[in-house]
């Protein structure tokens, strides 16, 4: 995979050539996921993405936004990337988990999952996606089947969400979770106020999101059920955690805090310096300030 930027470049030049997109290498938000495009005939050079429900949509761009230039096999077979940031269910120990993929391998088609109780490599073949909701709402927990997450307890996790009242978790996850099978519930059983570490799949920013944001956001933007709920523009974009995953201050503003407060230890340390000194060399002594 190379991303540099005459190989970019010459794209324009080039039909049917196949590049990877991240939704912020795509401007206006035209894009929620990762996917592999494909660059089109024509005189704007429009990439075509793929895959894509329906009619293929083109997109111009300009070379420096056409992504990293892959091969076909990659774009077309593997698709590894397409996993990027996903929400996904895995198996670990014959027991299956959420997470979310937070880095991928193309040679080798491995993914980097992020779970409940840490980082696991696993191979793309072995993992199946989960909505996101349901990965967050059901994280610390070990399930027997995939075939069941998918078949059972997502939908019905769903199909409860989206009830005009919903009850309020743990209750919510009462039936879909083996409960005694855990050593501590009350330590596991999730609650509103839980926060999440998660990605947020169009921008690539890691974010905290509560619990409650989850689903508020599912049932009010998703399913467009009326709430009184404040909720950001995403999953991610937690209202009552903004300060905490807001961006970091410019470096030009970090650094003049640490010089301001250097020069200032510094003239403290000089003017008690200069007193020793004095008091020392018998200049000064303590009945002369008084």
């Amino acid at each position: 995979m190379t991303s540099d930027v005459d190989a970019r470049g010459s794209l324009c030049s080039e039909a049917n050539a196949y590049i990877y997109l991240l939704p912020e290498d795509v401007p206006g938000g035209l894009l929620g996921c990762p996917v592999y495009a494909r660059l089109g005939a024509g005189s704007s050079s429009p990439v075509t993405t793929l895959p894509c429900p329906g009619v293929p949509v083109a997109i111009s761009l300009p070379a420096l936004s056409l992504g990293n230039v892959v091969s076909e096999e990659e774009a077309l077979v593997s698709k590894t990337g397409l996993w990027f940031r996903q929400s996904v269910v895995f198996t670990l120990n014959e027991d299956f988990y959420h997470g979310q993929v937070i880095a991928y391998d193309v040679p080798t088609r491995m993914l980097t999952v992020r779970a409940s109780t840490g980082l696991y490599t696993v191979h793309q073949h072995t993992v199946t996606a989960a909505p996101y909701v349901c990965a967050l709402l059901l994280w610390p927990f070990a399930f027997a089947s995939a075939e069941k997450l998918a078949k059972e307890v997502h939908p019905r996790l769903l199909a409860v969400l989206g009830d005009v009242a919903p009850p309020i978790l743990p209750a919510l996850l009462d039936g879909l979770v083996d409960i005694e099978s855990v050593e501590d519930p009350d330590a596991v059983l999730p609650q509103a106020g839980d926060v999440r570490l998660w990605t947020d799949t169009s921008t690539g920013r890691e974010c905290l999101t509560t619990l409650q944001h989850v689903m508020d956001y599912y049932r009010q933007s998703i399913l467009g059920l009326v709430g009184s709920a404040t909720v950001g523009a995403s999953v991610c974009d937690d209202p009552t955690l903004r300060e905490k995953t807001a961006a970091p201050a410019p470096f030009h503003r970090h650094c003049g805090y640490k010089v301001r407060r250097a020069l200032f230890v510094v003239c403290f340390l000089a003017v008690v310096a200069y007193v020793v000194y004095y008091v020392a060399m018998g200049k000064v002594e303590f009945r002369d300030f008084w």
